[in-house]
């Protein structure tokens, strides 16, 4: 079932074992990211991409982590 997603990242194995702990809320969306070696949007983006809904967080606090990954991060 995996193998009929599409995913833009390398190591699709890795990348789904990530997005699973993070729709199964073990770890942050920022954590997941990092672990994937990606910005949060660029995160985002591939599972939006892949037509993986999540929506552990609304679009406020979206922007208040993507806030605070620029303050930490500088981009």
């Amino acid at each position: 079932m995996l193998r009929e997603i599409p995913v833009e990242y390398p190591d699709g194995g890795k990348f789904f074992l990530v997005v699973g702990l993070l729709l199964s809320e073990k770890i942050s969306l920022g954590k997941a990211a990092n672990l994937l070696e990606l910005r949060v949007d660029e995160l985002i983006e591939i599972m939006e991409k892949s037509g993986i809904r999540y929506n552990i967080y609304d679009y406020e606090e979206i922007e208040r982590e993507l806030k605070n990954y620029d303050e930490v991060f500088g981009n």
